[in-house]
């Protein structure tokens, strides 16, 4: 029975963070729409090879373009894990793992990752794509992290994959921050860029959860809970700091 309440709050607290980044994506579509005039456009380009001296235009496009479309895609996973894709109930509640999750990290914060790259300046093709594959690693290695600390004894978990996923990690924000400190910004893309770095040591805590915890209902639905609040705040927090900051600057 307590297997079964769990699933329960479980399928409404998927409905409900869906129901709040849907409304968040509409909200955004219509304000990125109605005042494209005030939408901050980015670029990107193909640096010159040697003894070319300018970079080859690969052209411009509107933030937004990346930004918005993130809220309404987490909220189509929530949607997959609330009619049971892949097992979400199952893998979560009984064995504190959401393969489902993680790919949507991978999608998302690329996304996020990419949006980040272009606003600090950092538009030569070649650094957002490995970045974004950065991010790609990183995901795989809190999968990795998972599955390999569910179902054994405390003394046969590791941390090694939750510290091998620090260095995609590093290197994504080292990136960022470098561009930030060379091309810096107005107050909504330091508030954007600082408060996206901390929501993602926020990610860390769940994973330290499932390294100490043991393999309970209780703890796992806790973990989800985390899982779903930092994501939502993460999300919210880049996308609306950036198109109310472009609105009142």
């Amino acid at each position: 029975m307590q297997g079964v309440d769990y699933r329960y709050r479980l399928f409404w607290w998927n409905i409900g963070v869906t129901c709040v980044h849907w409304t968040s994506f509409i909200a955004l579509m219509v304000i990125s729409f109605t005042r494209l005039d005030r939408t901050q456009r980015v670029h990107l380009w193909f640096d010159a090879g040697y003894g070319q001296a300018i970079p080859r235009s690969l052209g411009s496009y509107p933030l937004f373009a990346t930004l918005v479309p993130f809220p309404f895609l987490t909220g189509c996973f929530h949607v997959m894990a609330a009619l049971n894709v892949d097992q979400y109930y199952h893998g979560t509640l009984k064995l504190g793992m959401n393969r489902l999750r993680w790919v949507e990290y991978a999608i998302t914060n690329g996304l996020m990752t990419w949006s980040l790259c272009v606003l600090v300046g950092a538009g030569s093709i070649l650094v957002p794509i490995l970045c974004v594959f950065s991010n790609f690693v990183m995901q795989s290695f809190g999968w990795f992290h998972e599955r390999r600390n569910h179902g054994v004894t405390r003394a046969a978990r590791s941390l090694t994959p939750l510290l091998l996923g620090f260095i995609p990690w590093i290197v994504t924000w080292a990136t960022i921050l470098s561009y930030w400190s060379v091309n810096g910004g107005n107050v909504a893309k330091a508030l954007a860029v600082w408060g996206t770095f901390v929501w993602s040591l926020g990610f860390v805590a769940p994973l330290l959860w499932r390294y100490k915890q043991p393999n309970m209902i209780k703890h796992n639905y806790n973990m989800e809970m985390a899982y779903m609040i930092l994501s939502l705040s993460a999300k919210l927090w880049l996308d609306w700091t950036l198109v109310i900051g472009n609105l009142v600057e």
